[in-house]
Parts: structure tokens; sequence; C-alpha cells
């Protein structure tokens, strides 16, 4: 993997198509992100903790959970103390801060350039294709510190494969937590396509191009999150949305990203879209449970977390290049957003990469076997029918019985 800066990483991708793929055990890493690519990470042994979008989750065997290009994440296996993410005050005291007794409240009322260096990123023992060499070598399930195995699915969303512009602009949800009974029989299917591809990657077949499989699947991967885990089915209040206003909701999202730097007004909005004020303002409400500007505020907070993330600028600059007309008022919005000010999240950033340990990657014939066996396991576990299960794909012994 690259590490385009502090934080920022840059997936390899299997040569000629839109996706890579990592294999790895999780101990401790440090938080990241990475910039135009949706990661889906797929649960192979867990447990694992993970916290993504300002939210700490717990993912078992079997979940999968997905980020977007700018959700700055890390996980932990379970018992790692750094894995817990302090919403009080570094000191213990929140009112401290708000009191502006610190140098980090001069920034956010306009003060000077925070101390300290850029959160420092561990390097990603990782080769061509996404899969990285093992520090251990072959995977070891009775071992204290691997005992997890993970797979996370790189796709690069600005690649024409997909088909659709600003892909990389919009937002989806399939973490575990928040999926209704409704949609279990989608994020099966997602699962399906999701194993498939890591099948054909790691067991290519003489007759199926590498490229051109994955880059198919990928494009079925890709469809399927749009269909059923857009963001917009998530915050929709009413179920009777369709194509037509999900496209129009899209086109708002793009909008604000577009722009948030910007002040955005939905007057604005109306004038450059072409759109009705009372209808977009009615529609807004419509599929949405916040008002515009709260919606237009939380994507701003949103933003900076990477650059908090990736730089050493101060709040008061930071404030402004992601659209808020004051410092305190990005601070009050931002500990909203996350349960954190800025510089409490900044500086449990900058202590999370300080104690982080490198991720265990592994070559393809390190796991094969434990491969395998997860694959043929979790394919049953899906009930997936004989058609799924093509003539040349040697599926041996199912169901199996997980060890």
């Amino acid at each position: 993997m690259i590490e385009k800066a502090n934080g920022n990483i840059i997936p390899d991708l299997i040569p000629g198509a839109p996706v890579g793929i990592s294999i790895y055990s999780v101990t401790q890493e440090a938080p990241h992100h990475h910039e135009g690519f949706m990661e889906i990470i797929y649960c192979f042994k867990g447990p694992i903790r993970i916290c993504s979008r300002s939210l700490d989750m717990l993912l078992e065997d079997g979940d999968i959970i997905s980020c977007d290009p700018f959700d700055v994440h890390y996980m932990s296996a379970t018992g790692t103390e750094a894995a817990e993410m302090d919403t009080s005050g570094a000191d213990g005291s929140e009112g401290s801060n708000a009191k502006g007794s610190n140098a980090e409240n001069g920034n956010a009322e306009g003060g000077g350039t925070e101390g300290g260096g850029a959160v420092s990123q561990p390097a990603h023992n990782a080769n061509a294709g996404g899969a990285g060499t093992s520090a251990k070598g072959q995977y070891d399930t009775g071992s204290d510190d691997t005992g997890n195995l993970m797979v996370s699915f790189y796709f690069d969303l600005q690649s024409p494969v997909f088909e659709k512009p600003d892909l990389d602009k919009l937002y989806f949800i399939c973490e575990p937590s928040a999926i209704p009974e409704s949609k279990q029989e989608n994020l099966a299917e997602l699962k399906r396509l999701l194993l498939t591809l890591l099948y054909f990657y790691c067991f290519p077949h003489p007759k199926l191009p590498r490229a051109e499989t994955a880059a198919r699947f990928s494009k079925k991967i890709v469809r399927t999150m749009l269909d059923h885990f857009h963001y917009f089915y998530f915050i929709a209040n009413s179920t009777e949305y369709s194509d037509e206003m999900k496209s129009r909701f899209e086109s708002i999202i793009t909008y604000i990203e577009k722009n948030y730097s910007d002040k955005i007004t939905l007057g604005g909005l109306c004038e450059t879209e072409h759109y009705n004020y009372k209808y977009l303002s009615r529609f807004f409400k419509k599929t949405s449970e916040v008002g515009f500007s709260k919606f237009v505020n939380d994507i701003r907070a949103y933003k900076s977390a990477s650059i908090l993330l990736e730089t050493n600028r101060n709040i008061s600059e930071i404030s402004y290049e992601v659209g808020f007309s004051a410092p305190m008022y990005f601070y009050k919005v931002f500990k909203m957003w996350n349960g954190l000010t800025p510089h409490q999240y900044r500086k449990k950033l900058r202590e999370l990469a300080a104690s982080a340990d490198e991720n265990i990657y592994y070559d393809i014939p390190a796991v094969k076997e434990d491969l395998e066996h997860f694959i043929s396991f979790y394919f049953a576990q899906l009930q997936v029918p004989e058609l799924w299960l093509m003539p040349y794909i040697p599926f041996k012994g199912l169901p199996i019985e997980k060890a």
C-alpha cells in the first residue's frame, strides 16, 4: 500500500481491475482512511473492535462493514486497551477545554498553531494486488495476537469500470447494527459476491482471467451497494421512496460534497440545480431526519476528521477550510457529531497511532487452507443455491463445521 499522506492509505489494486484485496490479522491499527476508495471489511474470524464514523463497534465472525473514502477508522483485537475511544477530555475534564485553560481552546477561538507532529502511520507490508507478506508466515488460529482473520476489499470508486460519475462522493452503510430485517437477504447476496470475488482472486481458474473476473464481480458488488446499502435508504423518513427520489438525493449530496467549503444555502442549491425552493424544502424534510443546515454541517465535521488526522493545521484554519463561519461554531458542531472536541479527537488519534502495531498481512499460500475453510463455511452458512456453486469451484465438505 502507498501512504499518500499521514493516515491516507492508497491500496494496491489487482492489475487491470478496480479492486484490491488484503488478507491480514489485526492487533492495533493506526487511524487511517482511503481517499477515493470504498473499503468493505469482512470479519472471517473475530471478534475485533472497529471505530468508524465516530462509532465504536464489535465485529463478530461473518460480519461485514463498509468504510467510505473519508471514514477515519481503525481496528483492534478485542481486549486491546487502545481500542476504547474515550469521549471525556484528555485530562478527564471536558470543562477545562471549554473554558480555554489549555492551548487547544486558543486554537478553537482563532489562536495560534497547534504544536506537535502529524499523526504517524506504520508502514503496510503489502504486495501488488492487496495481499501482504506475513510477518509470521502461516496463519495460526491458536495464536493470541493473530487469532483474528480479516479480509478487506478496496474498490476504486473513481474507476470508469463502474460507469457512474461522482461515485466517491456518495455514502454507504452496511454495518451489522444498521441492517434491518428487510435487507438481510440483500446482505446475504452482498456476502456471496464478496466471497466469490475472494475465491477467484485466491484460486484463479485458468479459463477465467483474474482481472476480468475481479472487474465483473466488483461491478456487481458496487451495484448491490448502490441498490440496497445507499445512505439514502437508511435516513429516508418515507418508505415510499423511488429511484427518482434517490437520484435527486444523490445530486444534492454531490452538490454539497463539491461545495461544502463555501457558504451553502438551500436557496443557493435551488438556484444552481434549478429546483423550486418550496419543493426542495419539502423533499429534504421527507427524505432526511435533519434539516438542511445540520446535514451540511455534519458533512463538514466529517470532512474535518481526515484533516485533523493528516495535518498539523490549527483548529481555526481547519474550521474555515471546511466551510464554518467561526471556529467556535465548528468546535460545537464537531463535538455534537463526534462526542469529542477537535483537539481531543486529534490527540486521541495521535495516541492511537503512537501505540499502534502493524497488521500482519498474509500471502495467499500462507493462508490457503484457512481461506478454503472459511470461504466454504460462510458459503454454507449463507445457504448458497446450487446455481451459485459453479462446477469448477471445489467447495469440499459442505456444510462444514467451524473449527
